[in-house]
């Protein structure tokens, strides 16, 4: 295995982890009991995880291991299964109750924005975590074949 690639692989995560932080800041500091922090956590993971490997799959580390490209096309389904999931059930809460219950302590401007800021995100990264989903077993699929028939992945 190459030290490179696997620092670069680290450098990705630690990259994705402040992503995170600074995504989810303004809803940790503004929201009360916010009930959707790790459904919003993982589509962040999951959406610039997967991204990162349809578009950058050959700089990762196992890029040539099959068995893990049968991990990830295997794991692709339960994870889409919870992001649709997700979806509907955050809509659902959306429908019922609204996002106003997580920002009752701030004024009217600050919940507005707060909520909009909420749902656009929640929104935006579980519907790129279900395309990604999607989209990563055929680039495995792809990388199968190169591997098998060209020698590349």
């Amino acid at each position: 295995m190459d030290k490179r690639k696997w620092g670069l692989e680290l450098i990705w995560w630690f990259a994705t982890g402040i992503v995170i932080l600074l995504l989810m800041l303004p809803i940790m500091k503004g929201t009360v009991d916010f009930g959707f922090y790790r459904l919003s956590i993982l589509y962040i993971i999951a959406f610039v995880t997967f991204t990162r490997w349809i578009f950058l799959w050959k700089t990762h580390p196992l890029a040539r291991s099959r068995a893990f490209r049968y991990i990830v096309l295997i794991a692709c389904i339960p994870i889409f299964i919870y992001a649709i999931g997700g979806l509907n059930d955050f809509q659902i809460y959306l429908d019922d109750y609204g996002l106003n219950e997580f920002v009752k302590d701030q004024d009217l401007k600050s919940q507005r924005k707060l909520t909009k800021y909420v749902q656009n995100l929640i929104i935006f990264f579980g519907v790129g975590t279900v395309i990604t989903a999607i989209a990563l077993p055929l680039r495995m699929l792809i990388s199968n074949w190169r591997q098998k028939n060209k020698g590349t992945v």
